[in-house]
């Protein structure tokens, strides 16, 4: 990989097989599968390989509900939301996917079974064994005996992968991917039903026209939805009337965990699932 700072870059255009909007744990994954498959890509970073405040400052908005931090909880650095996040994984459940009353969707347009393929990948991209989240990976007198409809055994792994630092290696020896930092994407350039180029800009306005065949937004999931809502409201890329009212609708908040303690004794004290891990 070949890593080219928009700030000191002379070149004002370039062109590629894939356009990577985001270089976070989305978009570093599937330019790592693209780049196994010889694409040539384009990985677009708005920040730099470190963490940056004047970037970071692009963040900033107004929100309601949850109070999740927008300035500091999406970090627009080289790895992104991997330069902070703890790392639990866990696969989703299938009625995760249903849709809820109180929201007025349809539900997700896709389902358990779409994802369920793309577990053990994720798993070997984070570098884990996926067989520490299958309930049948354990034996059955591993679990205690909860009332189903009441209390259920979820297994997580706290896997606080750094990407930035575990791909260091893989950026030295690629030669398949150019990542280009300082590089926020800023507009679109569409004509008909295809988008022909994307302009990236840094904080000073110097500007790179990226063409591409195929362009993946892969930003995250606040700023995916940000950016497509600003360039279909503003008629610059191709989206339907439905499309344009599904953007952000099926956005997914943090997992935030409120949990209390269970004091295990006797025998059920002695199950290894239970014991204090180091």
């Amino acid at each position: 990989m070949t890593i080219r700072d928009l700030r000191k870059d002379k070149a004002n255009s370039a062109d590629y097989d894939v356009c990577v909007v985001g270089s976070g744990p989305a978009g570093l994954a599937i330019t790592k599968v693209l780049s196994d498959n010889n694409f040539h890509v384009c990985l677009l970073e708005s920040g730099g390989l470190k963490f940056e405040q004047p970037v970071q400052s692009l963040n900033h908005g107004t929100q309601q509900g949850f109070r999740d931090d927008l300035g500091t909880a999406r970090p627009r650095q080289f790895g992104g939301a991997s330069s902070v996040w703890r790392g639990h994984c866990a696969t989703m459940d299938p009625d995760d996917f249903l849709p809820e009353r109180w929201s007025g969707s349809i539900g997700w347009p896709l389902d358990y079974s779409d994802l369920a393929g793309y577990y053990r990948r994720a798993a070997d991209f984070l570098d884990f064994d996926y067989r520490l989240l299958e309930s049948n990976s354990y034996q059955n007198n591993d679990f205690l005996a909860f009332d189903g409809d009441r209390v259920q055994t979820k297994l997580f792994i706290q896997r606080p992968t750094r990407l930035g630092q575990e791909l260091k290696d893989w950026i030295k020896q690629v030669d398949s991917v150019d990542l280009w930092v300082h590089a926020s994407l800023s507009s679109v350039k569409s004509k008909g039903n295809k988008i022909e180029y994307v302009t990236a800009r840094d904080l000073a306005d110097k500007e790179l026209k990226v063409k591409a065949r195929i362009f993946v937004v892969a930003a995250g999931g606040l700023e995916n939805p940000r950016l497509l809502l600003s360039f279909a409201n503003g008629n610059l890329i191709p989206i339907d009337q439905n499309a344009r009212k599904a953007i952000g609708r099926y956005f997914s908040l943090h997992p935030h965990f409120f949990y209390g303690a269970l004091l295990l004794t006797g025998q059920a004290a002695e199950k290894p699932l239970y014991l204090p891990q180091s």
